[in-house]
């Protein structure tokens, strides 16, 4: 088990569903291994093969996706947050959110107004979990 998916460990024990918008960080193989089934949006392909895998472009309609567990959004897609709050709201999934500094505090508003609340940083990225 790599060090990424231990540190997901801790913070969340639930690896049903996973929601990805990018390559996740580089870790996508790992994901593979862990979760049940893992939905990629992003612009190519993943040049993965697996059954638990999911492609999905920035066009599809992403309201009948089932209970997200963990919600990966790569650093570049950060701007883009505010168009997932369906997704936040609906199952409130932990976000791991790649960023090596900070976060604009625009983009983190629609985090905030839903009861987020960031966990931990690691190297680069940054973990927010629903505040209960």
């Amino acid at each position: 088990m790599s060090k990424f998916i231990k540190r997901l460990s801790k913070i969340q024990n639930n690896f049903d569903t996973a929601l990805v918008v990018g390559s996740a960080f580089g870790h996508l193989e790992d994901l593979l291994l862990v979760f049940n089934t893992v939905f990629v949006i992003a612009n190519t392909h993943p040049d993965y093969r697996a059954k638990n895998l999911v492609y999905r472009n920035f066009k599809s309609e992403l309201n009948v996706l089932p209970n997200i567990s963990v919600f990966f959004i790569d650093t570049e897609y950060n701007s883009i947050i505010s168009h997932y709050t369906h997704i936040l709201t609906k199952s409130k999934p932990v976000l791991v959110i790649g960023n090596s500094d900070y976060l604009d505090r625009e983009h983190i508003r629609p985090l905030l107004n839903y009861g987020y609340k960031r966990v931990s940083k690691q190297y680069d990225y940054h973990f927010w979990k629903v505040n209960r």
